[in-house]
């Protein structure tokens, strides 16, 4: 077996030497999560709307506006814009008690006159 020395086999030894990784630090632990300020994903379709509520007014479906108007009021008790269809709806249904309470919590008091002379139609004094 030949053994190499001088220039050549130093040669060889830089190079290979060159060529391998260099050393360093071992590396750190990642950072820990830091948590994030995002509403948890949707599970699914959005809850119904203003617009729903409208919809099925319009199309005659009191029942289906009030059942949105149900779920809606109690994170926005004071949309007047809910608060006047719930009025209607309760006056063409007949009840003045309902009716009465939902036009006494609208601010507006041409609302309110808007609302008495709409109930007035179905039988509704108020």
């Amino acid at each position: 077996m030949r053994h190499y020395t001088g220039g050549a086999a130093a040669a060889l030894l830089i190079t290979l030497g060159a060529c391998a990784a260099p050393r360093t630090a071992p590396l750190a632990a990642p950072a820990p999560a830091q948590p994030v300020d995002t509403p948890p994903p949707s599970t699914g379709a959005p809850g119904p709307t203003y617009d729903d509520a409208a919809r099925a007014y319009d199309r005659g479906e009191y029942a289906t506006a009030k059942a949105v108007i149900v779920r809606l009021l109690p994170a926005t008790p004071s949309d007047q814009r809910l608060l006047r269809m719930a009025a209607a709806i309760a006056c063409i249904e007949g009840d003045e008690v309902t009716a009465r309470s939902y036009v006494g919590r609208l601010d507006s008091t041409g609302d309110k006159q808007v609302m008495t002379e709409r109930c007035r139609r179905y039988g509704i004094t108020l």
